[in-house]
């Protein structure tokens, strides 16, 4: 525990501290910390989209997605810790990735002072130069801090890149595949990292990451051949995943979502309402307002059986407030057994249906006017956690106030009346227990969803359920571009620009366009479905059944006949166009494409019309 400490110092006094975590956390005194190292590889997808120049990576911090990012109170130390050394990039169609194999050590929050939310922010920067004459943001994506099971992330990861600034209008994850998957042309690279829980020291750190993954061959700009070292550096990072969740979904039982569903909506009310944060204003304005729905909710529960009562014309000898109870006393054998269990219900029925109703206006408000006051927000999450507890509070009061036995002067507790009714009337109390039992059931269920559906849906306009989707899905959930995917308007550009082009010695350029049908007579006889001639044989029907990949090809043709690839592409089955390696020959093209084409995507870019023409030269 000492040597703990002891690194905890260490940190602080290097980095300083988060003013914004300190002032919503546990405070100077509490401070918990968990050093990580970032191992950031590579971003691949770059080509030409970014200039010539020199880059960096910075590595951020943020409380929320759409939020500022987090500084240590030690600025010197912060660069240190959040940046990359320079690396630079040709800016060609063929320069695939800008590597940088560099790593960042920082640490973040422990579990316990960890806000649901939280994300790490990563930013391309372009430094000054030929092409600019200050540093500006070219790319930017963000990342969750926390896997499913609100531990810190630790393994090796995948994140898309959008091109521009760090947006804060782009406040949901969701908000952020929408956008890519409507337009690839907001979507820049892939960035591939991995993530290491520190040592003590970097010497056992650096050990640590290397044992944790297989060696790295450096590529450089350009090497896109198919030598051993970089086949072995793709396999590399096939290991890597957007998902966060640590089980797959057809893993878990039912059982286990609905826990996982219900420790969720604990954790995020308990993050929401900054408890355990003592030292923060946040938590005090949360401590009153509990306090004050105490007494909303307590004398709702009894006006409501007061009213009740008046409704039935059953006179009611005692009906005083006190700040923990309210005494209503009333002849009980003037009820019947069913106006009983209504006397039983009504309580816990009136705090739910004006839950409801906060949340029907939370709702109508979100539909009007797109936004809702945060104070009503925490005020109504505060009330429906009171509609869950209203039973067990009024069942601890009545007992500590001795209300479960029966008497004449004083009130019965309402978990006791369905008792000594059957008492009276059966002979045994039993039944009324059980009905007491099924009803409070009942009660807790409905109130529950119904805060648990406020909070998830609603409460933030809705960022819970985006958190809740994004580090509890699987990875086929996502769509995610593929490295050397690109848009149909990208591709439209590239073909224009190509029947443009002509050469210093005269040379021009030309696109083929071909159609690869698969069917399964061809993938159940064992004939290769990559096969020219025998697609020829295949039937007009069969074509429009089957799954067609179009290769486009770009080739460089010379005064002498002589034909160069100069680029080609694939339009896969599912629509995605991806380009592929100019070193790559026909040949292997048609050995390769099977197992391209199996590739599965969540979303699909449809290329034009006019350029599925089959197996013909422009």
């Amino acid at each position: 525990k000492a040597t703990l400490n002891a690194h905890k110092e260490e940190i602080v006094a290097k980095l300083g501290n988060l003013p914004e975590v300190n002032n919503e956390s546990n405070g100077a005194a509490g401070l918990c910390w968990k050093p990580i190292q970032i191992q950031l590889k590579c971003l691949r997808g770059v080509k030409d989209k970014v200039p010539k120049g020199h880059y960096v990576l910075k590595v951020s911090l943020c409380g929320r997605l759409g939020g500022s990012a987090l500084h240590w109170s030690t600025p010197e130390e912060q660069q240190w810790a959040e940046m990359t050394p320079p690396v630079s990039h040709d800016g060609n169609f063929y320069n695939v990735e800008i590597y940088f194999d560099q790593s960042v050590h920082t640490v973040v929050p422990a579990r316990m002072d960890v806000k649901l939310g939280m994300i790490l922010l990563f930013e391309l920067f372009l430094l000054r130069g030929t092409n600019t004459y200050i540093d500006r943001i070219v790319g930017w994506g963000v990342f969750p801090l926390c896997d499913n099971n609100f531990d810190a992330l630790e393994g090796k990861f995948k994140c898309p890149f959008l091109r521009g600034h760090y947006d804060a209008k782009l406040d949901r994850f969701k908000k952020i595949e929408n956008l890519i998957s409507s337009d690839l042309d907001h979507w820049l690279c892939n960035l591939y990292f991995q993530v290491c829980m520190n040592m003590n020291s970097n010497d056992s750190n650096e050990q640590y990451c290397q044992g944790k993954s297989s060696p790295v061959t450096t590529v450089g700009a350009g090497d896109s051949g198919t030598s051993s070292p970089a086949t072995s550096h793709l396999e590399e990072l096939e290991k890597h995943r957007f998902s966060v969740c640590c089980h797959s979904a057809t893993e878990i039982r039912v059982s286990r979502r609905i826990t996982e569903h219900f420790y969720f909506g604990v954790y995020a009310v308990y993050s929401e309402l900054v408890l355990g944060q003592w030292n923060s204003w946040d938590f005090w304005f949360i401590v009153l307002l509990i306090v004050f729905l105490w007494f909303v909710r307590l004398y709702l529960h009894y006006c409501s059986q007061w009213s009740f009562l008046q409704a039935i014309s059953v006179p009611v000898t005692k009906f005083q407030f006190f700040p923990h109870t309210v005494e209503l006393c009333y002849q009980n054998s003037l009820l019947h057994t069913s106006e009983e269990l209504v006397m039983v219900v009504v309580g816990p029925l009136t705090l739910n249906v004006m839950m409801l109703l906060m949340v029907l206006m939370r709702w109508g408000c979100q539909q009007l006017f797109g936004s809702f006051p945060s104070f009503l927000s925490k005020f109504i999450m505060a009330m429906g956690l009171w509609s869950v507890l209203d039973p067990l509070a009024v069942f601890v009061v009545d007992a500590v106030l001795g209300r479960l036995t029966y008497s004449a002067e004083k009130p019965t507790a309402d978990a006791a009346k369905l008792y000594w009714l059957f008492l009276r009337t059966e002979q045994s109390g039993i039944p009324g227990v059980l009905i007491t039992a099924v009803l409070y059931t009942i009660l807790f269920i409905i109130s529950s969803t119904v805060l648990y559906l406020y909070f998830l849906r609603l409460h933030s306009e809705g960022w819970l359920l985006d958190v809740f989707e994004r580090i509890h899905s699987d990875e086929a959930t996502f769509f995610i571009p593929l490295d050397l995917e690109i848009s149909n308007q990208e591709l439209s550009y590239i073909m224009k620009k190509a029947e443009q082009w002509r050469g210093i010695n005269g040379e021009r350029r030309k696109v083929a366009v071909y159609d690869y049908i698969w069917d399964d007579s061809a993938r159940k006889s064992g004939v290769s479905s990559c096969d020219l001639q025998h697609q020829v044989e295949i039937s007009k029907s069969t074509a429009i059944s089957g799954e067609i990949t179009v290769h486009v090809s770009i080739y460089t043709v010379h005064l002498s006949g002589f034909q160069e690839l100069y680029r080609h592409f694939l339009r896969l089955p599912d629509g995605a166009i991806v380009e592929v390696s100019s070193n790559y020959s026909f040949v292997s093209f048609q050995k390769a494409c099977c197992q391209i084409s199996t590739c599965e995507k969540v979303v699909s870019h449809h290329i034009s019309p006019s350029l599925i023409v089959g197996a013909h030269q422009c």
